[in-house]
């Protein structure tokens, strides 16, 4: 009889780890979900923003519709990215509590966005890449997995507090993978 209990305790004690980790394997795909459509929340805000000012005089800071009197800088300076960049050209970053933006692109009546989540979900985050054009006013969007923005970088390795190796690889005090007082992942 002590053999039977033994082994219903041995099958029970399989059953609910099984349960548990099922269990966190669906919470984190939630999660990742969830972050996901956080992000094309607040890339829809940044797409209004990008309309006000495209819209807005220049005499009140604005483009005044007028792609020769702006540029890149004066956008993401009116959404309030701040400026970094890499070897490979200059871009500008936001950091929200869902993800981590990157404004590289304002020209030919078109601008780019990316994100990266913070939500991870077997090692990868959310990545949402936005192309809107200011003339036909039309929006695209493609939302997948990554580790990286697609000029390389990872969280955290490009807010301006530390140092960066070359492989990408943020370090210092910066909002890494997960938050808290790390780098980024290349």
């Amino acid at each position: 009889m002590g053999t039977q209990q033994l082994l219903m305790i041995v099958i029970c004690v399989i059953v609910v780890a099984a349960a548990i980790g099922v269990g966190i394997a669906m919470f984190n795909q939630r999660d990742f979900s969830s972050n996901s459509q956080a992000i094309m929340a607040e890339m829809q805000v940044f797409t209004a923003r990008v309309h006000e000012f495209w819209k807005t005089p220049e005499s009140l800071g604005g483009a005044g519709k007028s792609m020769s009197t702006t540029d890149l800088g004066a956008l993401a300076s009116y959404l309030g990215f701040t400026i970094a960049g890499t070897k490979d050209g200059t871009y500008y970053t936001y950091v929200s509590e869902n993800a981590e933006y990157c404004l590289s692109r304002f020209e030919d009546f078109e601008v780019d966005f990316e994100a990266l989540g913070y939500s991870a979900n077997h090692g990868q985050f959310p990545h949402v890449q936005l192309t809107m054009s200011l003339l036909t006013g039309t929006t695209e969007v493609e939302a997948t997995k990554g580790k990286t923005f697609n000029n390389g970088q990872g969280h955290g390795s490009h807010n301006g507090n530390g140092t960066n190796d070359n492989d990408g690889n943020g370090n210092g005090n910066g909002n890494g993978n997960g938050g808290g007082n790390g780098g980024g992942n290349g």
